[in-house]
């Protein structure tokens, strides 16, 4: 028995094998599945950190001694990448402070990490950055695109850039027998020939007034009992995808252990209320009707350039966050005059040009 030739990425066998049900509104409702119109505010900050990691590691793979040699403008150019996620994506009546909040985790990580950066001490070195990998499973393929390969403690690994505010061990054991993670592994061999290790590049989110964060990183070596895991798992999943109806949401079951992990499951609403979906969610490429306008210059595109030759950010004219709002809003915080904020998180609260970004080779 074959599953039909299916082409997936090791996060949707993931989302498949963790629960039928989330699988079918992610990939299958409506002719392309559902998109949460709001994700948990922890889900959303972890997205923002993460699309500040991969732009920096990008450039620093393609070209370091360009990276190096404007390394503050870089790093602000990154920090801006996830301000803007921000503006978007953070809920309205937590984005002042979560803006602030994100200035602030990253500027630390930077310069937590500036040493390992230029070269000073050893750590994570970058080879290459958005690297495809292939390879077929029986009549399935997995396919995909690593965010970064490395080199960290003289194994070469795919990094994973990760947010917190869990207990570290706690946090670390969740990766070690994710299929995502052994498939990703699996899938890099079959492609280059050689097996490599995962990097969790972890932040963690301590919850104070003055935004401190921990950095800490492990690293997993995947057998090959996992890899003879992965080529079953994906061709059992596959089959079990095959034989239910995709226009019968009842024959997709729920999986209740899943509700509830990370964050709560978006989709657990819909579950539980199927007649509320269209509170929650919308269509995948449908725009949400109430998505924030963002201030642009007089002749410039607002968010995404489709013409351009990669995703393109408009930045904010008016202040992102001042002392003054957050005094307000949070009373004793002290973060704008913490210790551990650089320079660079002042340029985010003063009057500045509309800036667009124009990350080259996006998807």
């Amino acid at each position: 028995m074959t599953t039909g030739g299916t082409q997936w990425g090791p996060t949707r066998y993931t989302t498949a094998q963790e629960c039928k049900r989330k699988y079918w509104l992610s990939y299958i409702s409506g002719g392309e599945g559902l998109v949460s119109i709001s994700s948990a505010p922890a889900m959303e900050f972890g997205n923002a950190c993460h699309a500040a990691w991969e732009w920096f590691y990008t450039q620093l793979a393609n070209d370091k001694d360009k990276t190096l040699l404007e390394f503050d403008d870089h790093v602000a150019t990154a920090i801006k990448v996830a301000v803007d996620w921000g503006e978007v994506h953070y809920p309205e009546p937590l984005r002042e402070v979560m803006i602030d909040e994100t200035i602030s985790g990253l500027d630390q990580y930077f310069q937590h990490y500036e040493d390992e950066i230029f070269g000073r001490k050893e750590g994570m070195v970058p080879i290459s950055a958005e690297t495809p990998i292939q390879c077929n499973i029986g009549s399935d393929v997995l396919t995909g695109r690593v965010d970064l390969v490395c080199r960290f403690m003289g194994s070469l690994c795919l990094a994973n850039h990760k947010t917190t505010s869990k207990d570290w061990t706690r946090f670390f054991k969740s990766f070690r027998l994710s299929l995502s993670e052994r498939a990703y592994v699996y899938t890099y061999e079959k492609t280059y020939g050689e097996r490599p290790a995962i990097l969790i590049n972890a932040m963690r989110r301590r919850k104070t007034k003055a935004f401190e964060v921990e950095f800490q990183r492990d690293i997993f070596h995947m057998s090959d009992q996992d890899m003879r895991d992965v080529e079953i798992i994906i061709s059992n999943v596959g089959r079990e995808v095959a034989m239910r109806d995709p226009n019968n949401m009842h024959e997709w079951e729920q999986s209740g252990s899943a509700c509830i992990g990370t964050y709560e499951c978006d989709f657990r609403k819909v579950c539980v209320y199927p007649e509320m979906e269209s509170m929650y969610f919308r269509q995948k490429g449908v725009e949400p009707e109430t998505a924030r306008t963002e201030q642009t210059a007089p002749g410039e595109s607002a968010s995404r350039d489709s013409e351009s030759s990669g995703p393109t950010f408009s930045l904010p004219t008016s202040p992102l966050c001042t002392t003054a709002t957050l005094k307000e809003k949070t009373e004793g915080l002290q973060a704008l005059d913490s210790p551990n904020l650089n320079p660079l998180s002042s340029l985010f609260r003063s009057e500045s040009p509309n800036i667009t970004i124009n990350l080259e080779g996006g998807d």
